[in-house]
């Protein structure tokens, strides 16, 4: 799992995330759930990607299969 964030403007962020999944077999895409928090604790976004939203793989996730998000 990876991730990097860097900030495009005063008002907006470019994140990307990456899994693998080491599994020996394939799974379902999952569902992530993704929240920015400042140092204070307050939330700064909340984004829920589902499996629509996530390229569709004809087999599921494949073993050591790795997927992006951005």
């Amino acid at each position: 799992m990876g991730s990097s964030f860097k900030r495009v403007n005063a008002d907006n962020y470019h994140v990307q995330i990456s899994i693998i999944n080491h599994a020996d077999f394939d799974q379902y895409l999952p569902n992530i759930f993704i929240s920015l928090h400042n140092l204070y604790g307050g939330t700064l976004a909340q984004r829920v990607f589902t499996p629509p939203a996530i390229p569709r793989q004809r087999n599921g996730f494949r073993t050591n299969q790795k997927l992006s998000y951005t």
